[in-house]
């Protein structure tokens, strides 16, 4: 998770911990799990009609407390709704650690599923959040402006020819 300046620039970056909660593989594991494909599940959790704690969002222990809801008959919709509820919790808190701004982009994999960016900005009330036409680019393309601008200065190339 990264804060920019007005001009693009880094000004601070945090990295969540090693577990993949919330990541796109955790996301993956869950949707195999509950067996709906994986971008249906946004959707489907927006669906839910009541709140599923989930105590773990370590990828192996909220997998095994999936399984277990849903042998308990929880519904799909309820189980994703608290899984997204959880992921929505944890960036919040990695959010606060970079400073919250009033509006802020989310980006990568996680910016397809409408269940975790609604949840997002009911956590925060109010604060305005931007998802690119294709989020899952935005970090390859800034990797390759980086890239363009490192070589810029070392060649003293100041643009691509056409």
């Amino acid at each position: 998770m990264s804060r920019v300046n007005e001009r693009g620039e880094v000004t601070n970056f945090i990295m969540d911990d090693p577990c993949a909660g919330g990541t796109g593989r955790f996301m993956e594991m869950i949707a195999e799990v509950l067996k709906v494909p994986l971008f249906e599940i946004g959707e489907l959790s927006l669906t839910s009609t009541k709140s599923i704690s989930f105590s773990q969002v370590c990828a192996v222990h909220a997998k095994s407390e999936a399984v277990a809801l849903l042998r308990q008959g929880v519904s799909k919709a309820d189980s994703l709704a608290g899984l997204h509820e959880v992921i929505a919790t944890r960036v919040l808190a990695l959010l606060r650690r970079v400073g919250i701004e009033d509006k802020f982009v989310i980006t990568g994999g996680i910016a397809k599923n409408p269940g975790v960016g609604t949840r997002i900005g009911e956590q925060l009330g109010g604060i305005q959040i931007h998802i690119p036409a294709e989020p899952m680019m935005a970090g390859a393309l800034g990797a390759a402006l980086f890239a363009f601008d490192r070589a810029r200065k070392k060649t003293g190339v100041k643009r691509i020819a056409a």
